[in-house]
């Protein structure tokens, strides 16, 4: 075969190789316009040598070789000139597979080394993939893909989140080394496949330790505040209250007797039942027994029995959470969480009503309590002194008080005798009173007269001491002079004192107050209020004691 004949079939075989490149060209650049360029060349370069073979005329072989050899040195050309478009492409083919496998490496280092636990589920909650960082759910990857649910490793289901949203909540795991920590749990549904959650979940165990500690703290800050508020309301109370002084006066048998046994009992936690009329100072003698005692650097808290509504008693001394009962807007500690460390005087303990009794019993013996409304049982070491005017043996027998609390009150009990009993001390009580008003009052007070002295030795003081205290105090209020004179009105005969001292017919607490009441109204020229009034001498509110005398049906004479 002639030169030109095979250079034809080798242009012809260059051509169908031109002709694939440009095929496989826009296969994988998909660069359209030089691939058609190519692919026109390498499919109209073999018509001439075509032509001339099927023609079989050496002129046209002649003619058109020239054409044929033109074909193929062009597409030889493209040929040569694809060879680097061919190496290029693969070149960024294997730099794009490093860069991916680079970036793949840097993803699994940084996914395998932060503390989070990441994993990815189904749309049915079964693992797909774990990283290494989920042994902080303490499973390893390979048990994680054996246990195939999250749910089982998590404890508990979890809704998976649709489209574009991110659902959160917080997951207490119990890990197979039996420590139970707490995590933060975020789910997103990705694009990596169809049906994939990815999952993070963060160790959050320390931060929720802080803030239930925090919480806590709060909480027991928030008490204390609450109790500090409740400690100075009751402080303030206990100032209005106008206390003279804590001491003792008095120097007879009887007054000394009486102090021996306060100072024998004084430094033990023994419970103290004080006896005595209305008026002979019981709270004083309760105080005396405090302030000898080991607890005198806390409080000594008073709850007046009688002074308070027997709907409102329990929470008094109990205290009562927030929603207890209408108008509990917040919650409240009672006297006896007051009285924690302290002591507390129970006045008037013959008043208690009878359905509170079992849980003061309680308290006494047990030193715990529930809050009205609460059910929590709360412990406190309370030491309790209690003051009757009554006889509680006679209580026990009508049914008003229990016998068992009765005990539990009487261990110790202390007799206050009544002013009349004790004659010898209204000297030392009278100079006492006089210095104390004369300091109040801002006036020069040097005593009373032999008559006014003499008078008072022989006066029966139905109201004990209080009564002698606001008797003394009414004439320095009117006195002119240094020398007190007691009015005849503040006094009557020894025959009216005695009389006024008889017991009253009944033993009941509305006569008894009924009595009481009556005659200091009688002394103060029935004035309720202002200073040597009839408030004032009992030591109650006016409007307490107008309620009081409303209630018990006393008025004023026409």
């Amino acid at each position: 075969m002639s030169l030109p004949v095979v250079a034809e079939y080798v242009g012809f075989g260059l051509r169908f190789v031109a002709l694939g490149l440009a095929i496989w060209w826009i296969v994988k650049t998909r660069d359209v316009l030089m691939a058609t360029f190519a692919g026109l060349l390498a499919l109209l370069a073999p018509i001439p040598p075509l032509l001339a073979y099927f023609a079989g005329s050496s002129l046209a072989l002649e003619v058109l070789t020239p054409i044929s050899l033109v074909g193929t040195w062009v597409t030889g050309t493209v040929l040569i000139a694809s060879v680097p478009f061919v190496g290029r492409t693969l070149q960024d083919r294997r730099d794009a597979g490093d860069e991916l496998e680079r970036n793949e490496a840097f993803t699994r280092l940084t996914l395998d080394s932060i503390r989070d636990a990441v994993f990815l589920t189904d749309d049915h909650g079964r693992f797909t993939h774990v990283w290494q960082n989920i042994a902080a759910l303490g499973v390893s990857p390979e048990e994680a893909l054996e246990v195939q649910r999250a749910a089982d490793i998590m404890g508990g289901d979890f809704e998976l989140p649709g489209d574009g949203e991110l659902k959160d909540r917080v997951w207490n795991v119990e890990c197979p080394d039996g420590e139970s920590r707490v995590f933060l749990v975020n789910a997103r549904r990705t694009t990596i496949g169809p049906g994939r959650v990815l999952f993070t979940c963060r160790d959050i165990t320390e931060r929720e330790r802080h803030r239930r500690a925090l919480e806590k703290a709060l909480a027991e800050t928030s008490e204390l505040q609450e109790r500090l508020a409740a400690e100075n309301f009751y402080l303030r109370e206990e100032v209005g209250r106008q206390q003279r002084s804590e001491e003792m006066v008095g120097s007879s048998a009887a007054t000394l007797q009486m102090l021996e046994q306060v100072s024998r009992v004084a430094n033990t936690d023994t419970t103290v039942l004080i006896r005595g009329e209305t008026g002979v100072g019981k709270e004083l003698v309760a105080r005396a027994i405090h302030n000898m005692s080991a607890r005198r650097n806390r409080s000594l808290v008073r709850v007046n029995a009688a002074a308070l509504p027997p709907s409102l008693m329990e929470s008094e001394l109990f205290g009562h959470e927030r929603g207890a009962f209408t108008g509990a807007t917040r919650r409240k500690a009672g006297r006896f969480e007051l009285a924690d460390g302290g002591t507390l005087f129970l006045d008037e303990i013959g008043e208690l009503p009878l359905e509170l009794q079992p849980k003061i019993l309680r308290a006494l013996q047990d030193g715990t309590f529930e809050r009205v409304g609460g059910t929590e049982t709360l412990e406190v070491d309370v030491r309790v002194l209690a003051a009757t005017n009554r006889t509680l043996e006679t209580r026990v027998a009508e049914g008003a008080f229990r016998a068992d609390l009765l005990y539990r009150l009487n261990v110790y009990p202390i007799d206050v005798p009544p002013l009349r009993d004790r004659k010898e001390d209204v000297p030392l009580l009278v100079s006492f009173f006089l210095e104390s008003a004369a300091r109040r009052l801002g006036k020069a007070i040097e005593g009373v007269s032999a008559e006014s002295m003499r008078r008072m030795m022989e006066y029966d003081w139905p109201g004990n001491i209080r009564q002698l205290e606001h008797v003394l105090e009414r004439a320095a209020i009117r006195s002119e002079t240094p020398m007190l004179r007691i009015a005849d009105e503040d006094l009557g005969s020894a025959e009216e004192g005695a009389a006024r001292t008889a017991a009253p017919a009944s033993d009941r607490l509305e006569d008894v107050e009924r009595a009481h009441f009556t005659t200091i109204l009688e002394q103060t020229d029935w004035t309720v209020e202002g200073p040597g009034g009839a408030a004032t001498v009992l030591g109650l509110n006016p409007s307490t004691l107008r309620s009081r005398l409303k209630k018990l049906g006393i008025r004023r004479p026409s």
